[in-house]
Parts: structure tokens; C-alpha cells; sequence
């Protein structure tokens, strides 16, 4: 939000302690001013940067690729890595 010269952000918005995420929100505020059509495309591609910082951690994975030999491996360390757990 801005006021006067000064912006503020909602806090419940985000985590405040969250540059990155303070970035975001400003810049999202800020497309506003821009047309309604150009928010639109930055809203989306803010709002996807915004989800991938709650969540870091991503597996891409194709299922087309993976044949039998790799689900083998797969299992294969699965086994190991039970069997290790259990001597912990």
C-alpha cells in the first residue's frame, strides 16, 4: 500500500522477515499501476516465484523416461537405505 511517499506492505501477506518475499509483494503492488494488462502477467509470474520460495525443493521428474532398470535402482537403494535405518 502506499502512503503519501512511503509504502507499507500487509503483513499477513507473507513472512515480514522475508526480503525475497517483501520484493515480491512490492512489485506486485507496484504492476498495479501499470494497466490492468500488464498486472495480469506480472501477477502470475510473481505469484509462481512466491509459491516456489515457500517451497524450495522440487524433484522433476519425466515418467516417460524412467524404464525398469531405474525403478530396479531405485528399489534396490530404498532396501539399502532401510536397512541402514535400522541399524541407527
Amino acid at each position: 500500500m502506499r502512503k503519501g511517499r512511503l509504502w507499507s506492505v500487509d503483513k499477513g501477506e507473507f513472512d515480514p522477515n522475508d526480503e525475497s518475499q517483501i520484493v515480491l509483494s512490492v512489485l506486485d503492488k507496484s504492476s498495479k499501476n501499470m494497466g490492468s494488462e500488464f498486472y495480469a502477467k506480472a501477477h502470475g509470474l510473481l505469484k509462481g516465484k512466491s509459491e516456489q520460495l515457500k517451497h524450495p525443493i522440487f524433484i522433476n521428474l519425466n515418467a516417460k523416461k524412467l524404464e525398469k532398470a531405474i525403478w530396479k535402482r531405485f528399489k534396490r537403494l530404498k532396501a539399502l537405505l532401510l536397512a541402514k535405518m535400522k541399524f541407527l
